[in-house]
């Protein structure tokens, strides 16, 4: 094998490993979820800040007046709110996140619960190849509405 073979194998090997990295990434099960917002508000605090900062520097030096003040509080306090909007987002984005993981919790338990009824072990008697894969509760009130 020739030298100029041998590195076309090696360059074809390599690019085979990155599609396949990329592939079984972006096909994974696991979904990993940025969250920028909160990132650009601290960031934006920070600059505010500093910029304060500044501000309070130049005042002492030109004496500023209550207006200058009032106009760095209240900056402060729309950097408050932003903070704190947020973190409720946050919050907010975690408090679905359970609300999905306890709907799935219930849907596993039904879907257990029904794979120990009669109806379901005749079913599969008769059709072995069957698959149960969702279960729907159906309560009083539906019911009543059908």
């Amino acid at each position: 094998m020739s030298s100029k073979s041998a590195i076309q194998l090696i360059i074809l090997i390599i690019i085979f490993i990155i599609l396949g990295g990329v592939y079984l990434k972006y096909f994974s099960k696991e979904k990993i979820i940025v969250d920028q917002t909160p990132q650009q508000t601290e960031k934006e605090i920070n600059t505010n800040s500093q910029d304060n900062n500044k501000n309070k520097d130049e005042g002492k030096i030109a004496n500023s007046t209550n207006e200058d003040n009032s106009k760095k509080e209240k900056n402060i306090d729309t950097n408050k709110t932003d903070l704190e909007e947020a973190n409720e987002k946050k919050d907010e984005k975690k408090n679905t996140k359970k609300n999905k993981k306890k709907k799935k919790n219930k849907k596993k338990i039904l879907i257990e619960k029904t794979k120990q009824t009669e109806i379901y072990k005749n079913f599969m008697e008769n059709f072995p190849d069957a698959e149960l894969v969702d279960v729907k509760s159906i309560t009083k009130e539906d019911k009543d509405n059908d």
